[in-house]
């Protein structure tokens, strides 16, 4: 799968018509093998007596429903990052319904995909996952900066600025040789709504954190990947010269990751692509496929979330 998505980044990008041809025959084969893996899989899931095997198998196949543009966008970092090092800072808002989970996955399968061995990343590689959900009470940048100290075992301190620079020193030190860090800020709903956190945490926090790890991740080649995660759809209160596109990638600004609803023909490509592995899929042709799809998006509405729903009641 991440072969996959990196072939069919590619073949956006693709220079000619000899190229693009050249790597849809790529996509192709892939696709083949896929279907072979997956059944025997899906086998070996059937037999499992663990049902959360089952089902974790079931959420990985459900992350490859689209995406297409965000793993777009992550093929141009990719290839950026792999060459220079450095650091990109993603923004996603109404992840809830749109299933951005699943889209941060898939965009670090593609990124990351040079370290993926098996299904899993190897290497120098940190993940940190923090949720502010029901750890901020007073909704401001003190209590966003003490709780993100507490995951880097930072002790707290009514300093921020101070606060502050021990956060960046942490980060700082942690970007050695070839080390890849991924942290994920979620539920940052409330925060993100005050009128003024937005151009705080980029001009008093995330510009002043990328001065100093700049220097020592493109000596190193290492990666410093965060993403700013909101349940919700934002009123945003900052000025959009904060963010940035993705054919001009400004890694001191917000790069959002475009979360939209899913298509009849989103949905068929993933009937088509995942048909052999479920029981109730198999047999079903073309014509089957393309009546399923319309059915769950009439009734979805196209909402990522209500897709997902409707294919785990009717054969997941």
């Amino acid at each position: 799968m991440d072969e996959l998505a990196a072939v069919e980044s590619d073949i956006e990008t693709a220079p000619d018509a000899l190229t693009q041809g050249r790597l849809e025959k790529k996509a192709e084969k892939l696709l083949d093998k896929i279907d072979d893996v997956e059944v025997n899989l899906a086998k070996f899931d059937a037999d499992s007596p663990q049902a959360n095997v089952r089902d974790r198998s079931q959420e990985k196949t459900l992350q490859k429903l689209d995406f297409v543009q965000a793993k777009k966008t992550a093929g141009l970092i990719r290839d950026q990052l792999s060459q220079d090092g450095g650091a990109v800072l993603f923004f996603l808002q109404k992840t809830r319904k749109q299933m951005g989970r699943f889209c941060i996955e898939e965009v670090l399968n593609v990124i990351l995909g040079d370290q993926i061995i098996d299904g899993k990343v190897v290497g120098a590689y940190r993940r940190y996952s923090v949720d502010l959900d029901s750890a901020i009470s007073q909704l401001n940048e003190a209590e966003f900066l003490i709780r993100l100290a507490s995951y880097f075992k930072i002790e707290e301190s009514e300093d921020l600025e101070t606060l502050s620079q021990q956060l960046r020193e942490k980060i700082r030190t942690s970007i050695d040789e070839g080390t890849t860090i991924f942290l994920e800020i979620r539920s940052l709903d409330e925060l993100i709504e005050q009128a003024d956190f937005l151009r705080w945490f980029i001009q008093d926090f995330w510009q002043p954190l990328i001065d100093d790890v700049a220097a020592v991740s493109q000596k190193y080649k290492s990666k410093f990947i965060v993403a700013l995660i909101a349940d919700s759809q934002m009123r945003l209160n900052c000025s959009t010269e904060y963010f940035c596109e993705p054919g001009d990638l400004d890694c001191y600004k917000f790069l959002e990751l475009p979360l939209p609803d899913w298509s009849v023909d989103d949905i068929y490509d993933w009937l088509i692509t995942f048909r052999t592995v479920y029981p109730k899929l198999r047999g079903k042709n073309g014509q089957d496929l393309k009546r399923i799809a319309a059915k769950i998006h009439r009734a979805s509405e196209g909402t990522p979330q209500n897709v997902c729903a409707n294919l785990q009641e009717q054969f997941l």
